[in-house]
């Protein structure tokens, strides 16, 4: 089982909120390619990813962050 875990995507509904957003065939491209590399948790964007990797460090960093957005 896969879990998809993406920030942002340049969709209608996300137009309003002032964040960089990864395109819709860009998310697309990444998430088929992890789930082909075998990856079970998959952070198919630039934010996520950092998202990821923060929170692995410190969850409280990243539940300041958000808190900040």
């Amino acid at each position: 089982m896969h879990g998809v875990f993406p920030g942002p995507i340049d969709t209608d509904m996300t137009r309003s909120v002032d964040l960089p957003k990864t395109s819709p065939k860009a998310t697309a491209r990444a998430i088929v390619a992890r789930v082909a590399a075998g990856e079970l948790d998959i952070f198919p964007d630039p934010m996520s990813e950092q998202a990821h990797r923060t929170w692995s460090k410190d969850p409280q960093a990243l539940a300041r962050q958000f808190a900040s957005m």
